[in-house]
Formats: C-alpha cells, sequence, structure tokens
C-alpha cells in the first residue's frame, strides 16, 4: 500500500457528511503531496504555490449563493489569511 492510498482511504473514512463537499480538493492535494504515490522525504519550494494554486481554483469555483455548501466552503477558505 502506498502512502497516497493509505492518506485517501482515511480521508473517505474520516471525514464528516458536513466536510464532505471539501474531499475532492483534499484528495487533489493529496496528489501534490505525495509523488508516485509516497510521502516527500526532499524539501520542494514549489509544493506550497502548487497547493495554494488548487485551493484558489476550488475558491474560483465556487458559485456564490448556489448552495448552502459553497457558503460554507468560501467562508472557510476566505477566513485563511493564506489563501490570497
Amino acid at each position: 500500500m502506498t502512502d497516497e492510498y493509505l492518506f485517501r482511504k482515511q480521508v473517505e473514512e474520516n471525514v464528516s457528511t458536513y466536510c464532505a463537499p471539501l474531499i475532492p480538493c483534499i484528495l487533489e492535494l493529496g496528489k501534490v503531496v505525495f509523488i508516485e504515490g509516497k510521502r516527500r522525504v526532499e524539501q520542494d519550494r514549489g509544493l506550497y504555490p502548487r497547493m495554494k494554486s488548487i485551493l484558489q481554483r476550488e475558491i474560483d469555483g465556487l458559485e456564490v449563493g448556489s448552495s448552502a455548501d459553497n457558503e460554507w466552503l468560501r467562508s472557510l477558505f476566505a477566513s485563511e489569511k493564506w489563501i490570497a
């Protein structure tokens, strides 16, 4: 079993239904973190910008006022200072 597989399994089994709309984004972030299914062993200065880009794309893809889930996600992401 790869680290990425274990990460996916943990996300799918443990994320509440309230946070379920975040699962696709979380799994995409996992693909960036786990290279070839394994944890990174060396520092990657490009990792943070790639993760930030994924989160920003998720924010941009939300339709304002389309659902309570989207509003919750938008407020969650917008509240984080590291997402500019």
